[in-house]
């Protein structure tokens, strides 16, 4: 079921007047949808896409920063199959956003740390 925001909610989560979301509505860079005559809503989904513009699909280099790894590293990972990517060109992979947070989701917990981590 789609999550529907009031323009308060949407205020809030975005650290903005009320005033300033219905200017982004306004200007067309936030969807909102006109419930009744005196009722506007933003979907959650509409929200996250204006608030966090990459999308679905991120660079290796973005994916790198969420991972806080090198962009080598993340290459790696997709080389061995261990992290999905989909080739759009030369130079242009991309990881979905869907794929890294179930890479993310799939790794194993640390029980226990080497000692010799503990730097003595």
């Amino acid at each position: 079921m789609p999550v529907l925001l009031t323009i308060a909610e949407v205020a809030q989560r975005m650290g903005l007047s009320k005033s300033g979301v219905y200017r982004r509505i306004a200007g067309g860079d936030l969807r909102a949808i006109r419930i009744s005559d005196r009722a506007m809503r933003v979907l959650e989904s509409d929200l996250q896409a204006y608030v966090d513009p990459v999308g679905p699909e991120l660079t290796v280099r973005e994916a790198a920063a969420v991972l806080r790894l090198s962009p080598s590293m993340v290459y790696d990972l997709i080389r061995e199959g261990r992290l999905p990517a989909t080739d759009r060109g030369p130079r242009r992979l991309r990881v979905l956003r869907s794929e890294l947070e179930a890479y993310i989701e799939t790794r194993p917990m640390v029980t226990e740390v080497p000692e010799s981590l503990f730097g003595r």
